[in-house]
């Protein structure tokens, strides 16, 4: 049930409250084309049906147009079905770059037969997650643009893309980071520095019932301390 009294306008904190999420994620969404939304001089604002129909039909998944105010609203888009992946993948998303590179060549050399995205930011990572919906995420929480707990929050929104089993890896704790480390918004969070066979060992070990189950089965554990790079 919808809240009562709400405006067919509204504000940033009218969105953020609508979708129980930050405003601070809200407006990075307006800023990135994410979520539909116009400019009133400087000011962001959302039209209620619009923002309703994104979010229910699941043009959340797409990229909207920022659009200036005009008389004439054109109704938001229905999402085309989405085409399947042509084989399993995994998206890493870290800002850098000397990391990113010894996770996707970790990723790449024990996994030949999976398409290992990279992403350089939140942003980069969210388009390639809805367009390819992998069967894991392995992210940075501090990132330019999209941090990683706006990324999990949004992947939240939609069933299918909450459902991705996501890894977040930082060297900040988590209160500084705007949640509980024992109660994590994560399928698994784990701290830098992590070796590669922890990182692998320890997505192995809650892999069971989650979307990269697949990947995972059968599969020898790594000797804890290997490193690479």
């Amino acid at each position: 049930m919808e809240p009562e009294g709400i405006s067919p306008i509204m504000t940033l904190d009218d969105v953020a409250g609508y979708l129980k999420i930050h405003r601070r994620t809200v407006h990075q969404w307006a800023i990135d084309g994410i979520i539909p939304a116009f400019k009133v001089g400087n000011q962001w604002r959302f039209e209620l049906d619009a923002v309703r129909e994104w979010f229910r039909s699941g043009t959340a998944r797409k990229r909207s147009p920022v659009r200036q105010a005009s008389p004439a609203q054109t109704p938001a888009q229905p999402l085309a079905p989405a085409k399947p992946a042509r084989k399993p993948c995994i998206v890493i998303a870290e800002d850098h770059e000397h990391l990113l590179g010894v996770y996707c060549e970790v990723f790449e050399t024990g996994f030949p037969g999976v398409d290992v995205i990279p992403a350089r930011d939140g942003v980069e990572a969210l388009i390639h997650i809805i367009k390819r919906e992998p069967c894991l995420i392995v992210a940075d929480i501090t990132m330019p643009r999209f941090d990683g707990l706006q990324l999990r929050e949004f992947l939240l929104l939609d069933d299918a893309l909450g459902r991705i089993c996501f890894v977040a890896v930082s060297g900040t704790a988590g209160a500084e980071l705007g949640f509980d480390e024992d109660n994590p918004p994560f399928d698994l969070l784990l701290r830098k520095p992590v070796s590669v066979g922890n990182l692998l060992n320890a997505i192995a070990e809650i892999a069971p019932g989650r979307s990269c189950e697949a990947l995972f089965a059968g599969r020898a554990p790594e000797p804890a301390g290997k490193k690479k790079g």
